[in-house]
């Protein structure tokens, strides 16, 4: 298993582009043209929202004229002459009366601008699990994924209620057990679980049975190690389901 992160300074512009799609925000004539074109995903990919105010005011379409390559021409986006022509012409808020010889602002448009300028920008942050962002993963892969990081980022004692939920016994043998196993040379890990794997082969250093006396009330039955014959009976009972269940599911596994 291996997890990174992808972090791109400045390149959160989820709000800048939803703020470009919104029908209201701008005029239909830019909206109709550029529609297919995709204008506001090229915009909020290629300029930041102070890049876009800035040009709009000093009516200057170059600052806008640009293009990137994502090592795949295919995948290649920009803004060309024509587009950002529109984009500056359609939200210039001056002109001049030349009758009274007097500057026009519209009010409106100044608005619009001012919002774009205080749209909030900021770092791109993405956890991936084998490469894979974990937010197109099941929740038990995202677990998987942020248990280490969480883990890792302290050295508090960490405590985790049921880390098997969600997660099948045979990720949670061969994966979520060997993370916590390496986790615990480091910091304390406390574990509220009904999974005998994270006990057993999690090699848990102290084991506490709880009995629930009510749905705020429990008592510590018995604790220790499990390696301890009084930790092992409780064990057995609670998560194996009991001594019987677990001989039987033996003989039907037909293992020696």
């Amino acid at each position: 298993m291996k997890i990174t992160i992808d972090f791109r300074p400045g390149q959160d512009r989820s709000k800048f582009k939803e703020y470009l799609e919104e029908g209201d925000s701008f005029s239909r004539e830019l909206h109709g043209n550029y529609k297919q074109k995709k204008w506001p995903e090229k915009v909020s990919t290629l300029c930041n929202p102070m890049e876009l105010a800035l040009a709009i005011l000093e009516n200057e379409k170059e600052k806008l004229i640009k293009s990137i390559d994502f090592n795949n021409s295919q995948n290649s986006t920009s803004i060309d002459e024509e587009m950002a022509s529109s984009i500056v012409t359609t939200l210039y808020p001056f002109s001049e009366d030349d009758d009274a010889k007097i500057n026009i602002i519209d009010s409106d448009r100044l608005c619009k601008i001012i919002k774009i300028a205080e749209i909030d920008w900021d770092d791109f942050e993405r956890i991936l699990l084998n490469d894979l962002p974990v937010d197109h993963l099941s929740p038990g892969q995202r677990s998987s994924a942020m248990l280490p990081l969480i883990a890792l980022a302290e050295t508090a004692p960490l405590v985790i209620d049921q880390p098997e939920d969600n997660l099948d016994n045979r990720m949670v043998g061969k994966m979520l057990v060997d993370i916590l196993a390496e986790l615990k040379e480091k910091r304390q890990i406390i574990v509220a679980t009904h999974n005998p794997n994270i006990v057993v082969s999690g090699d848990a250093e102290q084991v506490i049975v709880l009995d629930a006396l009510s749905s705020h009330e429990g008592i510590c039955k018995v604790s220790g190690s499990i390696d301890k014959q009084d930790i092992v009976g409780p064990v057995i009972d609670i998560m194996e389901g009991g001594k019987e269940a677990f001989l039987n599911r033996k003989r039907r596994y037909r293992l020696d």
